[in-house]
């Protein structure tokens, strides 16, 4: 089973780490207080990747679970910091909140599931963020790379992202029924202060937690010198109520929210000094998630592991204009909201044929989106469009276990999914189309400390409001406006991947008491109707327009590897990813492309003073593969990066015994040596050095 226990809470019996980028894995110091025999292990078990749990290394395919109580990623504030030992997930922004995405595989936001406690983030902005949550409520993160559709429908091309919050069970330890934490934070490079509090009780039936969260932050300081205005004053907290009022029956209800007044541009991704050609706006960006939970499970029934649940999601973006543009005035106030509501049932059912056991899942999802969008000046927003759909998908999967004798075993997992969906704007254009997602992954254990994996998998996409219904100004020049123009005849897009891999978990191989873990994958996409926007840019007169349309091939391929040495006390790791992504008809990059990135980190354990103390290096590779810029036809140099490396170091101190034994510090400093560099992605230098630090007490 996943130790996913909150390391904080255990800190009198034991640390928690998670190896930094690699393994999906956690590192555990144990048994005692901090004693002299330090034990370990690199296992973690992966729920999303197959819907049943499965150990990370047995999954036919790359999934990391991010335990964000590790000591590299304790202190996080935003979304990049959470991925911060991923080489395979990119975030693209200029580094404010409101603007961060998450890239993968080739995939941006839009081909990316999201999920907050298994309920879809469906949001859709061109350049704000597309969910909105804060580290400080995240029990674990769970990320899953390539085609998942046959599980998770529509955006599941590049992955899938399942952020976990906490329960009280992640706080108590046995024989505690109520408990507290607060927490009080700072990072110097916006000035940022953190105050967090949460409750949590549990008995016999009930088990319940509440959190709230407060951040404060100034101006982000580059490493170039400039100054990013990223004014941010967030509060974001947690309701859970649990209760079992029967034997194998647990009902629960839960709210989960979001909200940050910002000061910024119009466009959060834009880097400084762009505050006079944008609309610099008085920002109010929220998100509230309400959901009701019902799950049965029975040892003593194996065909029935039933979860259903019910749920709703709004997310807002409000902006008043503070200064002036062509379109509006200083007081205007623009909008976008989308609404989601949804139903989902889910079943496993356990049983064997003869020597062979079958986890066999099945379910049904049906889920409406809403968006609308309002200018108070102009009406409807333009960019906004007022539209709704409709979504019905059903699967089924099974995961097959099968006994070779003196081959090994094998693991089978066929599955297949159907989505129907529709959508219709308020002027009556409309899109619909259904699609089949099928996937095979197959896992051979030759031997306990080998694996050999394949997979194929199909996914598809349904355009979203913003690229089928948008009509309105796309941007200004001083001779003319390029406008929108909408296309209710574009197709979704679908992809076919081909990966292949292997995985070595190899113990006393240099030494005794040594563990040496890696797994590693080469994959191939290829993509079809992949959608983008194409400019049509005309200089008289002027400018064109711009619409959403279908790229009729692509090609996406990559490696993704990772890997693990431990011995004594010391952890070395590193993550390696890269991405090439074309056109086929024309040749040309696409704008995903990523450079070759290595993470590599080391990690010393020291029991005697309670504490971990951790470096991490972030090694990228230039990026001269360039698209081509839609208005002059040419390779766009904007997207051409400089290669780089950036060094991090942490430490986390949690006293077992005397004083501060319910204490825990962490300390850390992004950007020790403050390079001055240019993420990809992001239209700004990376922030410069920062200083981090979180002090947390248990009551």
């Amino acid at each position: 089973m996943n130790t996913k226990t909150s390391a904080y809470i255990r800190a009198r019996k034991g640390l928690n780490l998670v190896v930094a980028a690699s393994l999906l894995s956690t590192t555990a110091i144990s048994t005692g207080a901090w004693a002299e025999e330090v034990t370990s292990t690199l296992d973690t078990v992966s729920v999303v990747a197959t819907k049943s749990e499965q150990s990370t290394f047995d999954v036919p395919g790359m999934v990391d679970v991010i335990d964000t109580d590790a000591p590299s990623i304790a202190p996080a504030s935003d979304t990049r910091d959470i991925f911060s030992n991923l080489a395979v997930v990119d975030v693209e922004g200029s580094g404010r909140r409101n603007g961060q995405n998450i890239v993968m595989r080739g995939y941006d936001k839009d081909a990316i599931i999201i999920q907050f406690d298994g309920i879809r983030q469906n949001f859709q902005s061109q350049h704000d963020g597309t969910f909105f949550i804060d580290p400080e409520m995240l029990k674990t993160v769970e990320v899953v790379r390539g085609a998942s559709s046959a599980l998770y429908g529509s955006g599941g091309l590049g992955g899938v992202i399942a952020f976990e919050t906490k329960d009280a069970a992640d706080f108590l330890e046995p024989g505690d029924n109520v408990g507290g934490t607060t927490a009080l934070g700072f990072q110097d490079v916006n000035g940022e202060f953190l105050a967090s509090g949460t409750f949590y009780v549990r008995s016999d039936t009930l088990d319940g937690v509440a959190n709230l969260n407060l951040r404060r932050s100034g101006d982000i300081e580059l490493a170039d010198g400039n100054e990013l205005n990223a004014d941010d004053k967030v509060a974001s907290g947690l309701a859970k109520l649990s209760w079992s009022p029967a034997a194998n029956h647990t009902f629960s209800a839960r709210v989960l929210g979001y909200q940050n007044q910002a000061v910024e541009p119009n466009n959060p991704q834009l880097g400084p000094g762009d505050d006079t050609s944008d609309q610099t706006a008085d920002k109010n960006a929220s998100s509230i998630t309400t959901s009701l939970h019902y799950a049965f499970q029975s040892p003593d029934n194996p065909w029935l592991d039933l979860k259903a649940k019910i749920y709703s999601t709004s997310t807002e973006v409000e902006e008043t204009v503070r200064v002036a543009t062509s379109t509006n005035a200083v007081g205007d106030v623009l909008n976008r909201q989308l609404d989601t509501w949804g139903a989902n049932i889910d079943n496993q059912s356990r049983f064997a044929t003869g020597s062979w056991s079958h986890t066999l899942s099945y379910g049904l999802e049906y889920y409406e989106d809403e968006q609308n969008g309002s200018d108070s000046a102009n009406g409807e927003r333009g960019g906004v469009p007022d539209s709704e759909a409709q979504y019905f998908g059903a699967y089924i999967q099974d995961e097959i276990l099968l006994g070779l004798g003196a081959a090994g075993e094998l693991l089978v997992v066929p599955g297949v999914r159907f989505d129907q969906y529709e959508s219709e704007d308020r002027t009556g254009l409309s899109n619909s189309d259904d699609a089949v997602s099928p996937k095979l992954g197959v896992t051979w254990m030759p031997m306990d400390w080998l694996r050999l994996f394949a997979s194929y998998a199909e996914g598809f996409r349904a355009p979203n409001f913003t690229e089928v219904y948008t009509t309105g100004t796309h941007f200004t020049t001083g001779a003319g406006s390029n406008v929108f123009v909408a296309n209710p005849s574009l197709r979704p897009e679908t992809n076919e991947t081909v990966e292949v891999g292997f995985g070595i978990d190899k113990r006393d191989l240099f030494a005794n008491g040594d563990r040496v873990k890696l797994k590693a994958a080469y994959y191939d996409t290829d993509s079809k109707d992949f959608i983008e926007a194409t400019i049509a840019f005309v200089p008289f007169p002027c400018c064109g327009t711009t619409s959403s349309t279908n790229v009729a091939s692509a090609s996406i391929k990559g490696w993704d590897a990772q890997a693990a040495y431990e011995f004594d006390r010391y952890l070395a790791t590193i993550a390696y990813s890269v991405v090439e992504a074309k056109n086929d008809a024309t040749g040309a990059y696409l704008i995903n492309t990523t450079p070759d990135t290595f993470k590599v980190g080391l990690q010393a354990k020291l029991p005697e003073w309670d504490s971990v103390i951790g470096w991490r290096a972030t090694i990228a590779d230039e990026k001269n593969e360039l698209p081509i810029n839609p208005r002059t036809m040419a390779l766009d140099s904007a997207y051409q990066r400089d290669g780089y490396v950036k060094h991090d170091l942490y430490y986390s101190w949690m006293p077992s015994r005397g004083f501060g034994q319910d204490l825990r510090f962490d300390f850390g400093i992004d950007n020790v040596f403050d390079k001055d560099y240019d993420p990809v992605f992001s239209e700004a230098t990376a922030p410069g050095r920062n200083v981090k630090l979180k002090v947390s007490k248990r009551w």
